[in-house]
């Protein structure tokens, strides 16, 4: 599985590849953002309709992009994100400033 996350200020857009599709009565996606803290909230929840390439549009940092350290990917088995993962990630990666 491959993912590169696009922020613009607190918009991210996730690009996936790879990503099973979910069943979308029972489960759902879930981005999440890891602080240097150490906090994990999520981001937002989307869906996989297909095999290969997806692009999620609309979510939202909850601290902004200088205090997210990480984000990782989940495989809920819920419609709605849980207060804290209840999965391994599926993909994880570091935020790096290309600035």
């Amino acid at each position: 599985v491959q993912a590169v996350a696009v922020l613009d200020r607190e918009a991210v857009s996730l690009v996936v590849d790879g990503l099973a599709p979910n069943n979308r009565r029972n489960s759902t996606y879930v981005l999440w953002e890891k602080s240097a803290f150490g906090d994990v909230r999520a981001v937002g929840t989307f869906d996989v309709l297909h095999s290969g390439v997806d692009v999620v549009r609309g979510m939202r940092l909850h601290s902004g992009p200088g205090s997210v350290q990480s984000l990782l990917v989940t495989h809920e088995p819920s419609r709605t994100a849980p207060d804290l993962t209840t999965q391994p990630p599926v993909v994880a990666g570091v935020l790096t400033d290309h600035a």
